[in-house]
């Protein structure tokens, strides 16, 4: 129709999904009305572009829906051959459906990060961590010293109470408990924040009291917040078992960090991306830097489409 060509959106679809193959790239409905137009002579307008660009990614990918009727959970071995440190994180996902992937790692022999078990839920709440630390003391067992860190959140606490009812250690995560005080005490969070870490790492309970009453004569409520969240759970001195210097949930967060970019994908594609990344050799494993503010994650790219 004179320079009004028209070309069906699965056409479109099929010629625009080669842009679309890295996860990374930001390719948006304006870059396909531009490159159709340039490429082709052809006027799309925004809803049309949107619609092209998510049968692409339909046809790369599957529906989302059916993606879910295929999931598995995966649990590999390893456990009873490193420290009895698990460490436990979710974060939510970015597809249609939502949902929040579920992540149990420890430190291998090496210093580098063992997945553990990883799984898709609803969302963090009591029953998913419930079915989930469930489904980790039935496949490993709980070992003598065994110890869960975590950050704060409410319902790992009660699964773990629920689960394990005292056969195991759960400990806080440091960044995430010195996070909280410094929220709550804002005015006071430059001078407490080396004094909590000396606490935290003192190995003698009088070295611990002395930093704690420094703490006190900084901010007496600063003192009774950590005696409130239990000494036990987070300071060296009064630990109940070895935590072998694990004093950040940095390992389940730098495996998260590492499987960020694939938090968009149908979750049968996402499994099968963690389930490579397990599998990789030992270049290829990431490591983690444990320092008690940050982590440093080493990880060569995959193709995520495999």
């Amino acid at each position: 129709m004179g320079d009004l060509r028209y070309v069906s959106s699965k056409t479109i679809a099929k010629i625009i999904k080669s842009n679309l193959l890295d996860i990374k790239t930001v390719y948006t409905p304006n870059d396909i009305i531009r490159d159709m137009r340039n490429d082709y002579s052809i006027k799309l307008d925004y809803w049309k572009a949107w619609k092209c660009r998510e049968i692409a990614l339909e046809l790369l990918r599957g529906k989302p829906e059916n993606s879910f009727g295929l999931h598995r959970d995966i649990f590999t071995c390893g456990w009873r051959h490193n420290m009895p440190i698990m460490v436990v994180d979710g974060i939510f996902l970015k597809g249609p459906y939502g949902g929040t992937l579920f992540s149990a790692s420890i430190l291998n022999a090496a210093g580098k990060i063992f997945p553990l078990a990883f799984s898709i839920t609803d969302s963090e709440n009591d029953a998913s961590w419930n079915w989930f630390f469930r489904q980790i003391k039935t496949i490993f067992g709980v070992r003598e010293g065994m110890c869960i860190i975590s950050d704060r959140h409410q319902s790992i606490k009660n699964a773990i109470e629920s689960v394990f009812a005292g056969e195991v250690q759960h400990d806080i995560c440091l960044y995430h408990l010195l996070s909280n005080v410094k929220s709550r005490f804002k005015r006071d969070q430059k001078s407490i924040k080396d004094m909590f870490k000396a606490a935290a790492r003192a190995y003698t309970k009088e070295e611990f009291n002395t930093h704690m009453t420094e703490l006190s004569n900084i901010n007496p409520r600063v003192t009774a917040y950590l005696k409130e969240a239990g000494f036990e759970r987070w300071a060296v001195s009064h630990s109940v078992n070895k935590r072998y210097n694990i004093m950040t949930s940095n390992i389940a967060e730098s495996f998260i960090a590492a499987v960020n970019r694939a938090r968009e994908l149908p979750v049968t594609m996402l499994m099968e991306y963690l389930r490579s990344l397990v599998g990789s050799s030992d270049d290829d494993i990431y490591t983690v830097t444990e320092n008690g503010d940050s982590s440093t994650v080493n990880i060569k790219e995959k193709n995520l489409y495999m």
